[in-house]
């Protein structure tokens, strides 16, 4: 299979033919995501993204959470992702991308432009997820996974894909969005996260490169091949295109900072809630992973993006007050000496025997210290994986203290009700309308 075969997926995916768990998760990740990116508009980095898009100006079409003046699709897309994913609380796969915060806002944006249907939306949502996580597949196969964080990359590919088909672009123009996507996609190196910078996995550029590839190639404009044509790729994720839907392999996150955090934190709070510990109880906590997350142990972050990135200060946070979310992550919190006297506890250490199993990529360890005896305990899996999954309730408990800070009780079930029922909608700008609204009401 090739690119010409990615562009017949994405034409041909239907509400009417995908399966009913395909459809309901898809609008689950649209809760999610727009949870998360309500938590995320106050935070540093959104506020900048959001004062470049309106000093920059240009055609009022789409919508810009946080402002009042709407501005063009792949602006709104870039700025409205950036919020989406500072917190890094938006989902994942365990083919090491993260696709929801850059498709969600991408194609919420088109889809507002486009003054698409609901259904159209969910549809174009399905095609970009499953064009997404395979480009996914083949880059960040080991050993490269630990090379580069392809999120930013895979949008470019997944946002592009699921724009085409709200354009209603032929085959042949969505071929080349993909492909205009792929030469223009952004590539961010894993070791660069580890200092924080704002453009994290470099999603924000990766939505925003993906919507304009599209509008690029519905004025005629051609793309090179893909890698989804280069037969040195091991491309076999995709002879399942359209079989299997890699959305419903997807993970919810349950804590706001790096995956990878995420096994030591529930071993943690469990090991915490079983032998009713006080945080006073504790002298050490040992934290055994990987060789690539052994390096994520910034003591004292300086920022959000450091913050998410550190196992210590995120099981810290865990230990001094029994959750991780972005009120924990917030800059006016990373100076907390209730949670910094946690974290100095911490030590992480590299085990080469978690290195092994590729699936099992989430493995750790956590040897808890006490003052007459330990706690141990190791775990392949977090919570929010396909062994452990989200119920729909508890996605909707998270959208509500996601949103808790922007919206007001009413407003927070106009919306949830919205979302979960967006097959049905007109046109996708009464959800953006209905958002921007609630926000407005909230913050009068």
């Amino acid at each position: 299979m090739d690119t010409k075969d990615v562009a017949k997926f994405v034409h041909k995916v239907s509400i009417g033919t995908l399966p009913s768990g395909v459809v309901s998760m898809g609008k689950l990740r649209i809760l999610d995501t727009i949870g998360v990116m309500f938590a995320g508009l106050d935070t540093r980095a959104a506020k900048i993204a959001r004062r470049f898009v309106e000093d920059k100006g240009g055609k009022g079409e789409t919508t810009l959470f946080g402002s009042d003046v709407k501005f063009p699709a792949g602006e709104t897309a870039f700025a409205n992702t950036i919020a989406a994913t500072d917190f890094d609380f938006d989902d994942g796969h365990w083919w090491g991308v993260h696709p929801a915060g850059a498709i969600i806002p991408g194609l919420l944006a088109v889809a507002e432009m486009q003054n698409s249907t609901g259904r159209e939306f969910l549809e174009a949502i399905v095609a970009a997820y499953e064009v997404h996580l395979r480009s996914g597949d083949i880059f960040s196969p080991p050993p490269k996974l630990f090379l580069q964080h392809c999120s930013g990359t895979c949008g470019a590919y997944g946002v592009a894909a699921g724009s085409a088909k709200l354009l209603h672009l032929t085959q042949e123009q969505t071929s080349n969005a993909i492909g205009i996507a792929g030469a223009h996609a952004p590539i961010s190196p894993l070791w660069m996260l580890e200092t924080g910078p704002m453009v994290k996995e470099c999603m924000g550029w990766g939505a925003k490169t993906g919507v304009e590839a599209a509008l690029l190639a519905k004025f005629g404009f051609t793309g090179p091949p893909t890698i989804f044509d280069d037969e040195k790729n091991d491309r076999s994720a995709l002879e399942t295109l359209g079989t299997i839907y890699e959305i419903m392999h997807s993970y919810f996150k349950p804590y706001s900072a790096c995956r990878m955090t995420h096994v030591p934190i529930d071993i943690v709070l469990d090991i915490i809630k079983e032998h009713s510990l006080a945080p006073d109880e504790i002298s050490k906590i040992i934290v055994e992973t990987r060789k690539w997350a052994s390096s994520l142990k910034n003591y004292r972050p300086s920022n959000v993006e450091q913050a998410v990135y550190s196992i210590p200060f995120a099981v810290g946070a865990a230990v001094a007050e029994g959750e991780v979310s972005p009120r924990q992550m917030r800059e006016e919190r990373l100076h907390d000496p209730h949670i910094l006297k946690q974290s100095d506890k911490v030590e992480v250490v590299y085990n080469p025997e978690l290195d092994k199993g590729y699936k099992e990529r989430w493995k750790a360890a956590v040897n808890i210290e006490i003052r007459n005896g330990n706690y141990k305990v190791q775990r392949s899996y977090a919570k929010g994986d396909l062994q452990n999954p989200f119920t729909e309730e508890e996605l909707k408990a998270k959208f509500k203290r996601s949103a808790s800070g922007v919206l007001d009780y009413k407003g927070t079930e106009e919306i949830i009700n919205a979302i979960l029922q967006i097959e049905a909608l007109p046109q996708v700008g009464q959800l953006t309308a209905l958002i921007k609204q609630t926000i407005q009401q909230a913050r009068a």
